[in-house]
């Protein structure tokens, strides 16, 4: 389990790849939040909050994970290849590995 903090002036955490960016809402609005990554759900019990998406990050693919939804931002981790779920509390995003 990694955890990080972001901040949002447009209530998302920003998802970057070679092709562009992906926004995804916070459903709680602008502010510093925490942000968790969890390497294996299978492992995880307890509450993530609500369910947003899920991605998936294919061979040889690249996603960062941005500090910031605005411009100046810079990326906090890489995630590797898997299937990801995201869940959202109060501004604080979890993302897990599900496989």
């Amino acid at each position: 389990m990694k955890r990080y903090k972001y901040e949002c002036d447009a209530g998302c955490l920003v998802l970057q790849t070679d092709v562009g960016e992906f926004n995804i809402s916070n459903e709680f609005g602008d502010g510093e939040f925490d942000l968790t990554i969890i390497d294996d759900g299978e492992q995880f019990i307890g509450d993530l909050g609500n369910f947003l998406t899920t991605f998936t990050v294919y061979e040889n693919g690249k996603v960062n994970v941005m500090n910031y939804d605005c411009s100046n931002a810079y990326p906090l981790t890489e995630l590797s290849e898997g299937f990801y779920s995201v869940h959202a509390f109060d501004g604080n995003i979890t993302i897990v590995l599900e496989s």
